[in-house]
């Protein structure tokens, strides 16, 4: 683990060059030339640049204010310095440098060392090399002398919006009419899926009245399932000296046009300059790259072997994950059932990277585990996943919702560790799972600031949302769950709540 501070943030740079490669590093300088010049072009660049280029400007404005500076995208790769270190000391950690180093399996591979750490933390873990006409999976544990469980990783990659056809035409479009209403403008459109080529024109006709008669803000075209924010930078001939950087989310790809000179002295002097950038809404239609990896893995996990799948996908921080989950559970379990049976568990994450005191780490990480009913080999140990509470596997084989089924969860323990409302919304507060994953309970805060209960059994889900907070705080509370047929109840510290069945 490593700790970043305004004396040293610099200085892991030095880390960085010696795992990466002086050449790979020196193409990342290469690159943050090539933006500060605007030179960039339709040319694709490897991720890791963008990164290096925020880590860069967080190094100088540490310096320039003296206080530490330090974006969500230099979290991100600090916290990969980070694992590469802790890994390194006791792991030939040459697969995952290489894999680092390529363009399309970089996520992928960032994905892969964050898993390994998670898992190093509570098992021997090894590291598979590639074989290069052999499938196979990215990692091994060995739970005990006789039994382990292989992984396989993917990272989804967000959608990328400078192969988009349609988006390319909006931005040329509008640069086009910037220039001849001689407007210095930053527009920003966020489109979602259903985006199409045939309302361009239409589009271009509303945003061209918000830029001619100088609306600023953020305005919606709910037509056309778009939300439009059109800001000022300057008058048209006002010059600007220095260098330009744009701070903004790392899925927003921008165009920046505009006309730059040196002066005597060196220093740029720009203008006409124009910024337009199209964020991709989130689409979370993921579900058939999902089984593409799932088919992919009865290849990667050996036969006669236990198997889990990581995926991560590619949302970000204030997207509603749990509504992912909700809308999209059992479609998932019913591509994992149908296409493996080697695969005992598909875990679906999502994570969000920050500082805190001073460490870069994954400051939260949504983790979803849904378990293979239909694997031929079921998990007769016991087996602990990341980021969860152990819960006893000691439910027996019921359906929900049976008549004549009776269900009891009892005394599970649950301490707020900070009042209910303080809490961020959409993260799951209590994950608690079974070593087969068939028997899980959650709670999560909600977007709608709710209290959920999240049930499964036997690979069956049903959740309930709480009228009230329960619980008190700083204080061990009880949860005992009861299901007669389709009535649930929840009793906390013997209480019974009143709640209400979404699912």
């Amino acid at each position: 683990m490593i700790e970043v501070s305004t004396d040293n943030i610099e200085l892991y740079k030095i880390d960085f060059e010696r795992l990466l490669g002086k050449d790979f590093i020196n193409n990342a300088n290469d690159y943050i030339e090539l933006v500060k010049q605007n030179q960039l072009g339709n040319k694709k660049y490897h991720p890791f640049f963008d990164y290096w280029y925020a880590y860069n400007l967080d190094i100088k404005q540490t310096k320039e204010n003296k206080k530490l500076h330090c974006s969500a995208n230099t979290s991100f790769i600090l916290e990969l310095l980070s694992n590469l270190k802790d890994l390194e000391i006791k792991y030939d950690i040459t697969r995952f440098i290489e894999g680092l180093k390529v363009s399309n399996k970089f996520y992928s591979t960032v994905f892969e060392i964050q898993t390994a750490i998670l898992y190093a933390s509570i098992y021997d873990i090894e590291i598979i090399e590639e074989q290069p006409s052999l499938k196979t999976p990215d990692l091994k544990l060995n739970v005990s002398k006789d039994k382990s469980i292989y992984i396989e990783c993917k990272s989804l990659q967000d959608f990328e919006i400078e192969n988009n056809r349609e988006y390319k035409k909006l931005i040329s479009m509008l640069r086009t009419y910037c220039v001849q209403k001689r407007k210095s403008n930053q527009i920003i459109i966020s489109a979602g899926d259903n985006f199409r080529e045939q309302n361009i024109n239409d589009i271009i006709k509303e945003i061209k009245q918000y830029i001619n008669e100088d609306k600023f803000g953020d305005f919606s075209l709910k037509d056309f399932n778009l939300e439009i924010s059109n800001t000022k930078i300057s008058d048209w001939d006002t010059p600007m000296y220095g260098d330009i950087s744009i701070r903004h989310p790392n899925h927003v790809q921008f165009q920046c046009f505009g006309q730059m000179k040196p002066l005597f002295n060196g220093i740029p002097e720009y203008k006409h300059i124009i910024l337009i950038g199209v964020e991709a809404k989130p689409i979370l239609n993921f579900e058939k790259r999902i089984e593409r990896e799932i088919k992919n893995a009865k290849k990667q996990i050996p036969e006669n072997e236990f198997g889990i799948i990581h995926i991560q996908l590619p949302i970000h921080q204030g997207c509603n994950f749990e509504n992912y989950i909700n809308e999209n559970y059992d479609e998932l379990k019913r591509i994992l059932e149908t296409k493996t049976t080697r695969v005992n568990a598909l875990i679906i994450s999502n994570p969000i990277y920050n500082m805190q005191d001073f460490n870069p780490l994954i400051q939260n990480i949504q983790y979803y585990v849904i378990p293979n009913m239909k694997a031929i080999k079921t998990f007769d140990f016991d087996f602990r996943y990341p980021f969860t509470n152990y819960l006893p596997n000691n439910i027996p084989d019921l359906s929900i919702f049976k008549p004549d089924t009776k269900i009891d969860l009892r005394d599970i323990i649950y301490t707020p560790p900070v009042d209910w409302n303080s809490l961020p919304s959409g993260l799951i507060q209590l994950n608690m799972i079974s070593p087969s994953g068939k028997t899980q309970f959650r709670i999560w805060k909600s977007f709608d600031r709710s209290i959920t209960f999240d049930i499964i059994l036997e690979g069956e889900r049903i959740c309930v949302k709480a009228n009230e907070d329960p619980f008190i705080l700083n204080t061990k509370n009880f949860i005992d769950v009861n299901i007669q047929g389709e009535n649930v109840s929840i009793f906390v510290n013997k209480k019974e709540i009143n709640i209400r069945k979404f699912i």
